[in-house]
């Protein structure tokens, strides 16, 4: 499908004259901000250990967006927990898959953001009016202990009332779409990958400070915050009218399209974390000769996807044997 903005045309041009008459655009945004809530920063730190220069990494908008399945910005006028999904790591099956909520002896950690007021781009639909985006158990491990929210069926508790996504802030980012399992839109923040959000007040853009270094793509985010809410959509709007913008779904590199673990049964996911919440699953869900881990073994055997064997690899065994097809130590004779 072709590509979709909510900004094009007459809207653009209205944008920027309005700029240019006024002082200050009117991107028809009701935020209003009390104490000024801010995005709490990333972390943990990085090692910084990269062989590319910093410019060999920095992409421009047009390649940027084309790694996602979008860009949006939008007014949050709702934070809940969103529990009725969770990935389970550890599963009797010994692959982590998607379960229901409800199977789970504890599901905790991810909550739905409710978004109105939507800009930005999309390259396979329109621009919805609404949007529901999930943030899911990898966004609480991106962050530093001291402002991750806990999240349980009640509520989402920051420990820092200034600090996070409220309702009433206007929030922006790459946006990703899972169609198959879950239906389910994300942000997916990564540190290690420089996804952020960005925060707009005003019209001006700020991102989400970061503790890290990294050796991954970058975001031109100079140039984001350069341009502000209005005219980052003018710019998309410009990028759209000449045919540069849309990516085709197998070419995005971050999106779930085509990736290798994607399956409807048992429902599993890339990057699942991003999507949904934590989930442990009873005991009752395992045999009972499962391990979770070699405390659970016996004679020095190790555990390894709930069984447990002798080796997994030749460095596993004395000298003169090999790790065999059965995970047992035997001769190498």
């Amino acid at each position: 499908m072709g590509a979709r903005l909510v900004v094009v045309g007459w809207i653009a041009t209205l944008a920027l004259w309005m700029v240019a008459c006024n002082g200050e655009p009117d991107t028809g945004s009701e935020t209003h901000w009390g104490n000024e809530p801010q995005l709490p920063e990333l972390g943990p730190p990085g090692n910084g250990d990269c062989e590319l220069e910093p410019e060999e990494l920095l992409m421009d908008l047009r390649e940027w967006i084309g790694l996602a399945d979008g860009l949006i910005i939008g007014d949050v006028v709702s934070v809940e927990p969103a529990l009725e999904v969770g990935w389970a790591p550890v599963v009797p099956e010994g692959q982590s898959q998607i379960v229901e909520g409800d199977q789970c002896e504890r599901i905790q950690n991810a909550f739905a953001v409710e978004l109105e007021n939507i800009s930005g781009y999309l390259h396979d639909q329109e621009l919805p009016d609404e949007m529901t985006v999930y943030f899911g158990w990898s966004f609480m491990l991106a962050l530093p202990p001291e402002v991750s929210p806990w999240t349980d069926e009640e509520e989402v508790d920051w420990p820092d009332e200034e600090v996070g996504i409220f309702e009433g802030m206007r929030i922006g980012g790459l946006i990703f779409h899972e169609p198959v399992i879950t239906d389910r839109w994300s942000f997916r923040i990564a540190p290690d990958m420089d996804r952020r959000l960005f925060l707009v007040d005003d019209d001006q853009i700020t991102h989400q400070e970061a503790q890290y270094s990294y050796c991954s793509y970058s975001g031109p985010v100079d140039q984001i915050e350069a341009l502000g809410e209005s005219g980052l959509l003018a710019e998309l709007a410009a990028l759209d009218a000449e045919g540069s913008l849309y990516v085709a779904p197998e070419d995005r590199l971050w999106s779930v399209h085509g990736h290798a673990i994607y399956d409807e049964d048992p429902p599993r996911l890339p990057a699942p974390s991003h999507w949904v919440a934590e989930c442990q699953l009873p005991d009752e869900a395992f045999p009972d000769d499962y391990c979770f881990d070699d405390s659970d073994c016996d004679g020095g055997d190790i555990c390894v996807a709930g069984d447990c064997v002798g080796c997994m690899s030749d460095a596993d065994c004395g000298p003169g044997e090999i790790c065999g097809e059965v995970g047992q130590c035997i001769s190498e004779d």
